[in-house]
């Protein structure tokens, strides 16, 4: 399993894993940069930072840098930069160059300084930023401050929140039943808000009352809870459900706590609805217990916003379900008209034979009574009918 920290490559300290600055000596950390050659979704000149830890590259959720272009893999590439380069690794049956030619499966290569690393359909141009002490002296103070900006740029949320969702709309518009789309709703939302523990509902409503399905459950890194092991906090719940409204705490005081957030100790926590037209078809729910985590302004936009793309396909994946079941029931119906049709002709052929038998007034009763019953069997073939093209 990866580490989840590293050192700052300026003063050592220590630092959270995707951290962009070093909360000692307030710098941005990285050591390198991807700067896009505009050949795919990302605009030419757009930056990436690269921080000192292992790197995964793709389109999943899992990815530490995600990228929205189509025919990225979940995960595409490894990456290793540090203090004296960058070295990647190409993910079996992934399509990656370096310099124009194919990167090999299952072994790390260096990326030397102002090369073309593609990735897909993107191409980047590599930039090492971790300039010796005689380099760093010999630059104009004009040139300093544009490596300090591009750092800083490179590691600036908005952007990286703006790929992330549109990796996660392109992984939902993939989805054909609503528990692989709330379960990827999930898979997103933890990553994306750094809490620690997921879940999803569904909505029904039975005699006007909302009653929620449990869905799916996950936890930061993946893995499923025990009904043991995960609990919410229903007043948050009963927030979101009352008034049809995100509930966001992340820094949980009294003014804001439910009484099952202080027995659970949850001292932040993410409730978001799904809604198509005033309709209330989800919810969704994440938490982190103990320790309070921050969630800014433009994080809650973008969860918002992939919560109102998520209840549109999961719109749509409730039409694809409720089609497949119509076809369930016109399968059923077919092979009911098919047997019946079977039936009544095997019974005309005994009529068939009766009548060619028939000598004297009781042959003809029992086979106008033979006629009568299939008449009766047309009759329920054909209400069979009339109900499968209702």
């Amino acid at each position: 399993m990866a580490s989840t920290t590293f050192n700052c490559p300026q003063c050592g300290a220590l630092a959270m894993k995707g951290q962009g600055r070093c909360e000692k000596c307030d710098e941005p950390m990285c050591v390198g940069l991807l700067r896009s050659m505009g050949t795919g979704v990302l605009p030419a000149e757009f930056l990436i930072g690269l921080l000192p830890h292992e790197t995964l590259v793709g389109s999943g959720a899992s990815c530490d840098i995600t990228l929205p272009t189509p025919g990225i893999g979940a995960v595409h590439l490894k990456m290793f930069p540090g203090k004296d380069g960058l070295m990647v690794e190409a993910v079996e049956g992934m399509k990656c160059h370096l310099a124009g030619h194919p990167l090999a499966r299952g072994t790390r290569q260096r990326v030397s300084d102002g090369a073309i690393l593609s990735i897909g359909d993107e191409e980047f141009r590599y930039q090492h930023l971790m300039l010796s002490q005689a380099q760093f002296s010999s630059i104009s103070d004009a040139a300093r401050n544009q490596l300090r900006n591009d750092k800083i740029n490179a590691i600036h949320p908005a952007p990286s929140l703006l790929m992330s969702l549109m990796a996660a709309q392109n992984e939902l518009i993939a989805c054909r039943s609503q528990r692989d789309l709330l379960g990827t709703v999930v898979s997103w939302l933890l990553p994306l808000s750094g809490l620690e523990r997921g879940y999803a509902f569904l909505v029904e409503t039975n005699d006007d009352q909302l009653n929620l399905k449990e869905v799916c459950s996950q936890r930061a890194g993946g893995g499923e809870f025990s009904d043991k092991q995960f609990s919410i906090s229903r007043g948050i719940v009963s927030r979101c459900l009352e008034s049809n409204g995100s509930v966001i705490v992340d820094e949980a005081d009294e003014r804001q706590t439910t009484h099952s957030m202080r027995d659970m100790k949850i001292r932040s926590v993410i409730c978001l609805p799904l809604m198509v037209d005033g309709e209330l078809m989800g919810i969704v729910y994440a938490d982190k217990m103990l320790a309070t985590h921050r969630i800014p302004t433009p994080l809650r936009t973008t969860l918002q916003q992939l919560c109102r793309f998520a209840a549109l396909n999961l719109d749509r994946c409730r039409n694809i379900e409720n089609v497949k079941d119509t076809c369930k029931q016109y399968d059923g119906y077919l092979k009911s008209v098919q047997l019946e049709i079977a039936t009544i002709g095997e019974n005309l052929e005994v009529i068939s034979q009766a009548c060619a038998r028939a000598d004297d007034s009781q042959s003809l009763a029992n086979v106008a009574a033979y006629i009568q019953n299939e008449a009766g069997n047309l009759e329920r073939l054909s209400g069979a009918l009339r109900a499968a093209g209702s």
